[in-house]
């Protein structure tokens, strides 16, 4: 029954799984072509964002990257914010090393896991007071987190949402 129903899938979701299969592959040879020019970490950063948000179906996304001390997440670029939510992106924090921090952006860096967050109402006794406050102040109903990994050290984390389609996001 269950092959049956699999098989029956209209062939426009066929196409659509092929295409979404197709913009991943390319995004992750198109950064890898982009970081193996060894060129500077701005570079490299805008080149990744452009390829981001021409590969990915998200409205907006953004890249976070720890600081030089060692103890933040940073902002460092992103896409599709409008003007006041990217100077609230540019102005916020996050403390990578408290131990009792139940963000979700924390969570991804320290266990370098990431998170698919469908609606921020049923995690919002997870999050602090602040960061429930960040989430509303920039629009965002629900938001993809991953960590940002080199040689099993995590180095940041890539955050994509969408605000206009309202659709909901997923795993792949």
């Amino acid at each position: 029954k269950s092959t049956l129903e699999t098989s029956n899938r209209s062939p426009e979701k066929w196409i659509e799984q092929i295409d979404i299969n197709y913009n991943n592959n390319l995004l992750s040879y198109e950064i890898g072509q982009v970081i193996s020019k060894h060129t500077s970490m701005d570079d490299v950063l805008t080149s990744v964002v452009q390829i981001s948000e021409r590969r990915l179906d998200y409205d907006r996304g953004a890249i976070f990257l720890i600081n030089e001390k060692g103890d933040r997440l940073v902002y460092r670029a992103g896409f599709g914010y409008i003007e006041e939510y990217l100077n609230i992106l540019e102005n916020i924090e996050f403390q990578i090393n408290q131990s009792n921090s139940k963000g979700i952006f924390i969570k991804s860096f320290n266990e370098q896991k990431p998170f698919l967050i469908n609606d921020i109402g049923k995690v919002e006794r997870d999050l602090s007071p602040r960061r429930l406050k960040f989430s509303k102040s920039i629009g965002s109903h629900a938001f993809i987190c991953c960590p940002i990994v080199y040689e099993n050290e995590s180095m940041g984390i890539i955050v994509a949402d969408n605000v206009n389609s309202r659709r909901n996001l997923t795993q792949s």
